[in-house]
């Protein structure tokens, strides 16, 4: 006989829209989406960084996950949002970052059984793929983006 799931081993989640695969993260680390922000123009050679902008009086550093995951990220669409993300690792020179997302992230309570592993590819900006209901979606290594974000040093982002 199978047992029910309790609430201990369910996980609330969002799938965060990116512009090919979404990205399911813990919903504890999103603090805020908010509407695109032209970021500040840089001067670095990383493409996958954006630049900054301005939240809550906060200076957070914007990336493309698909440019940090070395796959194509295209202009940006009328549904581009901003997903600010709180900072996983301890020693990191911010405490927030933003990650461009295609669209309004979808909350999911998730258990084991509802990933399924997928035998795709994954990326250098990925722990693994997964099967969410029936759709592919990404499982990010949030400390592998979150080091490449720290290797920028903008001082201010010091929080």
């Amino acid at each position: 006989m199978d047992t029910p799931t309790t609430s201990s081993q369910e996980i609330k989640s969002l799938l965060l829209p990116l512009q090919q695969h979404p990205l399911l993260l813990p919903m504890a680390c999103l603090a805020e989406v908010i509407d695109y922000i032209q970021p500040e123009s840089i001067q670095e050679d990383n493409h996958w960084y954006l630049g900054d902008i301005d939240w809550r009086g906060v200076t957070v550093p914007l990336m493309a996950f698909e440019r940090i995951n070395e796959q194509q990220f295209t202009s940006h669409s009328i549904t581009t949002r901003i997903a600010i993300l709180k900072k996983t690792l301890t020693k990191t020179p911010y405490s927030f970052y933003g990650l461009i997302i295609q669209g309004v992230p979808q909350p999911l309570t998730l258990g084991k059984q509802d990933i399924l592993p997928s035998n795709e590819v994954t990326g250098p900006a990925e722990r693994r793929q997964a099967i969410i209901n029936g759709l592919p979606a990404i499982i990010p290594n949030l400390a592998s983006v979150e080091h490449k974000l720290a290797g920028i040093g903008n001082i201010s982002w010091q929080a």
